[in-house]
């Protein structure tokens, strides 16, 4: 697998603090954390068992739920709790050579929902399960799904509702289809065909918009042209927005603060369009400066964070590790906000809007606040964020702590189970051949 197609997961709890999940070919699925210096540290192996197979998110109380596929086939759960990381069998396998099952998992409240690809005759199947209230479910069976890399995702919008999308083959090629998880988390409603072309559909992305309406994007890929298609979910006709004979790439879809971006990633470029009107006009296709190169990353991102969380919305997202780690497009309103006050010709609204305001020092019969005992605001707001940097760093450490827990742990279980040997050890050796206790 290239760079380009690794798949890399943040995670950023709501003190701000971000994690990297990511699969070592030697190490297994590691954990690293960004610090404040925006400098990583030393990767954690979470599991030494899997292989390039995973998922991973974060709860509302910032404890981080991963699933992966094991060397031996099964699919296995973790997450971090009371200081150390449990791991569960999720699904076991009779065939132990592993193959690409695309695990991944959704977590809100108290709920775990796992999906999966396995064989059935012949076939590959979607399937679910779920942890609720700390019960495991069996295995439900969602639907065949086809295609060259089995693409399918779940996306959760606005007010609950889980919404599955998946391809599929037919008589007369591949279709799009839709489906609405029940509100009693077991069973799907009825298949809506959204698309049906007689090529490959590739790469679905959708990204709902805080209206709570649902925009996808996706290929159509036939008799060797390659288009990209926008559609709004309930919206009949799709809107072409690429066509050519060369290979689109990696496509999708990211929704920041009312823009819709649909991008597409090549050997070492990111192109991209934007809507601002829900995906009714768009911008002509160009090319993402940024200043980072090489070939872009695949981010996965799930944040804690209420602004980010209300914000965006996206499946995949592209981007880089350049100062700890960076993603297209989401930097968008602060630059067009500075371009609009460059506009006006206002210099000192661009200094004030990068400093903070610092007001004067009064000054009170020749003698300023410093000598009348008063403290000026500018040394009030330095306490507040030194404070606050305080705060922060104590996170981290505790955090830092939480990720070595695990080896003490297990020391801690090795020395009591030695207690208890001595201890019958010594008990036997208290005794004489008839059970009774020696003088």
């Amino acid at each position: 697998m290239n760079k380009g197609e690794q798949k890399h997961i943040i995670l950023k709890n709501s003190f701000g603090i971000s994690y990297h999940i990511y699969f070592d070919q030697e190490r297994g699925l590691c954990l690293r954390m960004l610090d404040n210096e925006r400098v990583w540290s030393r990767a954690f192996v979470l599991s030494d068992l899997s292989v390039n197979d995973f998922c991973a998110a974060i709860d509302n109380k910032d404890i981080i739920h991963f699933v992966f596929q094991a060397k031996d086939g099964r699919i296995l759960y973790g997450h971090g709790r009371r200081g150390h990381i449990d791991i569960q069998p999720i699904l076991g396998s009779k065939d132990t050579t592993p193959w690409h099952k695309y695990v991944s998992l959704l977590v809100f409240n108290d709920t775990i929902l796992f999906f999966y690809v396995i064989r059935h005759n012949d076939r590959h199947l979607i399937a679910m399960q779920g942890i609720i209230k700390g019960a495991l479910s069996k295995p439900m069976a969602i639907d065949y799904i086809d295609g060259p890399n089995k693409h399918y995702l779940v996306i959760r919008d606005r007010v609950g509702k889980f919404h599955l999308f998946y391809c599929r083959s037919e008589k007369n090629g591949m279709s799009l289809n839709h489906r609405v998880l029940k509100e009693d988390q077991t069973i799907f409603t009825a298949a809506e065909k959204l698309y049906e072309t007689e090529g490959d559909i590739l790469f679905p992305s959708a990204v709902c918009g805080k209206d709570n309406r649902i925009y996808l994007a996706f290929q159509d890929c036939c008799d060797g042209i390659c288009q990209v298609l926008f559609k709004e979910l309930g919206m009949t006709e799709p809107l072409m927005l690429y066509n050519s004979q060369s290979p689109a790439g990696r496509s999708g879809l990211v929704y920041n603060n009312g823009i819709l971006f649909l991008y597409r990633t090549g050997a070492q470029n990111i192109y991209y369009r934007t809507s601002n009107d829900e995906g009714i006009n768009w911008t002509d296709e160009t090319r993402y400066l940024s200043d980072y190169t090489g070939i872009p990353c695949r981010f996965i991102y799930d944040t804690n964070i209420d602004k980010e969380h209300s914000s965006w919305c996206f499946n995949e997202i592209p981007g880089s590790f350049s100062k700890g780690y960076q993603f297209a497009f989401l930097s968008e309103e602060r630059a067009s906000h500075v371009t609009e006050v460059k506009s006006t010709g206002k210099v000192n609204g661009i200094i004030d809007s990068i400093l903070p305001a610092k007001k004067p020092i009064s000054v009170k019969n020749g003698k300023s606040d410093l000598l009348t005992g008063e403290m000026p605001a500018n040394n009030l707001d330095n306490k507040i964020m030194h404070l606050k940097n305080f705060i922060e760093n104590m996170q981290k450490e505790l955090t830092k702590l939480w990720l070595t827990q695990k080896e003490y742990d297990k020391k801690l279980i090795e020395l009591r189970d030695d207690i208890d040997i001595l201890k019958q050890n010594l008990d036997y050796l208290s005794k004489d051949v008839y059970g009774n206790e020696q003088a």
